[in-house]
């Protein structure tokens, strides 16, 4: 995986994922708690609503028991003091506060509890037995002035139930609308409880998010410094062959690997250096031992073998060409040598041994002066020999 990147670029894919890491941890963090927070001012808008709602029905169904019994007690008030009870301004008051109250108790089952069926049936009845409660109280009055007993009787028969009815109805709504609001709280409760599950579970995984994040950079990490120190190790002991080759202590060398790395690409440029040092050691190998062979050869007499190999090494190359031209100018110097020689066999000595382009001082002047010396010196002896065999000629001619 890491092979053919850079080191540089290692190390930005590491910062890369720890920001990532880091990233997505907050961004975890910001989402889960954001979503608590919204579900707890949720879940606290809902239980304040429902319990002002619950509150706002029981104080109205409350002060609706408290008008039942005070218009009761006005119309009585009437009835005691002879009024009529229709017309008793305390006895209407009460009575339009009750029904201003259930009035009340419908708009805000209305608005709040449209759905609920249960409540709108108790306010429908408790509405009805009322009509009826106050109607009863009206003409009570009638009744007990006409014939006591059978006022008392429609008293005590009629006027009771309904008013222990309509007490009763209200006693319901109130603990139906309080059970609402038990149930209600309850749901809210295990919507609290949900919450804070929730909240366990984004700590988890804000946990285990971290966890996963450092563990991740710890393998990358590792991954990438292991790639590091191997790429480092494998450059350095190839490196070190590489010297050795130079040092003649191996004949065989391995290139380094190569990659798209700062690494890889150092070795790419060692090994077409070594591809090419390689090449011209070799070459001058096989140069080094054609001049050995031709060297030999010279050293025994033969000047007719020149050295035939070449390498990129320009220097070996002059060499070369010099030690050829050095052995083409003494093959040239001998033959010059063999033919005045030849002539000195001959018993010519007019010529003498002149070799040109030679150092003073060197053997090849010293050859020469000795040739020359002996060249002269014979001829002198024949000069003196031919001169004696005139004398004994002439000697002999007189005798």
């Amino acid at each position: 995986m890491f092979k053919n990147m850079k080191i540089s670029t290692q190390m930005i894919v590491l910062n890369i994922i720890g920001i990532v890491a880091i990233v997505v941890l907050l961004a975890s963090n910001y989402y889960s708690f954001n979503s608590i927070n919204k579900d707890i001012k949720i879940l606290k808008k809902d239980t304040k609503l429902i319990q002002n709602v619950t509150l706002t029905l029981n104080d109205i169904a409350k002060k609706i028991k408290l008008n039942i019994i005070l218009t009761k007690s006005k119309a009585f008030e009437s009835i005691i003091s002879g009024k009529i009870v229709s017309k008793n301004i305390d006895y209407l008051k009460a009575l339009n506060n009750t029904k201003s109250k259930l009035n009340q108790l419908k708009t805000f089952l209305n608005k709040y509890k449209k759905s609920n069926k249960q409540l709108h049936q108790l306010h429908k009845e408790l509405s009805n037995n009322f009509k009826t409660y106050y109607l009863i109280l009206e003409t009570l009055q009638e009744e007990l002035q006409e014939d006591k007993e059978y006022g008392i009787e429609i008293l005590s028969d009629e006027v009771k139930p309904i008013e222990k009815n309509l007490f009763t109805l209200a006693d319901k709504f109130i603990a139906k609308t309080t059970k609402k609001f038990d149930n209600k709280f309850t749901d809210i409760q295990t919507q609290i409880n949900d919450t804070n599950d929730l909240t366990s579970f984004a700590i988890s995984m804000n946990i285990f998010v971290g966890l996963l994040a450092i563990v991740l950079f710890i393998i990358f990490d590792s991954l990438i410094i292991k790639h590091i120190k191997f790429s480092i190790e494998d450059f350095k002991v190839k490196l070190i062959g590489f010297f050795k080759y130079l040092n003649k202590e191996t004949t065989n060398i391995q290139p380094l690997e190569e990659s798209t790395t700062e690494i890889g690409n150092m070795a790419k440029v060692i090994n077409q250096n070594i591809a090419t040092i390689k090449k011209v050691l070799e070459e001058d190998h096989k140069l080094i031992e054609d001049a050995k062979t031709v060297i030999t050869k010279a050293k025994h007499g033969w000047y007719s073998q020149y050295i035939e190999k070449s390498t990129s090494n320009e220097t070996l190359n002059e060499l070369k060409d010099n030690v050829n031209e050095m052995i083409k100018a003494t093959k040239k110097h001998f033959a010059n040598m063999n033919i005045i020689l030849e002539q000195y066999a001959k018993n010519d000595y007019r010529n003498e041994l002149v070799l040109e382009g030679i150092e003073k001082g060197g053997v090849f002047e010293t050859l020469i002066n000795d040739i020359n010396k002996l060249r002269n010196t014979i001829t002198t002896v024949l000069i003196d020999n031919k001169s004696n065999g005139m004398t004994l000629q002439n000697s002999s001619d007189v005798l």
